[in-house]
């Protein structure tokens, strides 16, 4: 059996490698990592959401790693639990000829992937005022800005 290597972004944007059997495709790697965004915006663990599906946690992680493609069956019930359209799991979704690197690049994943994401998307969602939502993405640009300038400033010395 074929198995390529696809590389995914992991905690703090360190790069990881996964593989995917010739039996998955692209599509099915977007799909797996916006099942993932979904089930840590809802603050769920994996144990918690296959236990929903009477499923082993280590055969959730697979559908949300892109090495097992996930049925329709199931990604419908998985939609119903995480209260999102199915089209939602498909937004952004590669063409025909994207590639897997191009998939693990999209924000959202790199986004989700690192810690206390899925709570500072939660928090940010229940911010009530515009305003306030723009304040606090200005003093995240504003600290994101220092740590590039600390990171460049780190690999001159």
């Amino acid at each position: 059996m074929y198995i390529r290597p696809v590389t995914r972004f992991g905690c703090h944007g360190a790069e990881i490698m996964a593989t995917t059997t010739g039996k998955t495709k692209p599509i099915d790697v977007h799909i797996g990592l916006r099942i993932r965004a979904k089930r840590l915006e809802h603050g769920l663990s994996l144990g918690e959401i296959a236990k929903k599906f009477e499923i082993t946690f280590q055969q959730f992680q697979k559908y949300e790693k892109g090495a097992n493609r996930i049925g329709a069956g199931l990604l419908q019930e998985v939609a119903r639990v995480l209260e999102t359209p199915i089209a939602w799991f498909y937004e952004g979704a590669p063409s025909t000829d994207s590639s897997a690197r191009k998939i693990v690049d999209d924000i959202t994943a790199k986004f989700f992937a690192l810690p206390h994401a899925a709570e500072l998307a939660r928090d940010f969602i229940d911010i009530a005022y515009g305003d306030d939502r723009v304040t606090v993405a200005q003093v995240a640009r504003t600290i994101a800005n220092a740590s590039r300038i600390a990171n460049i400033k780190k690999r001159a010395a």
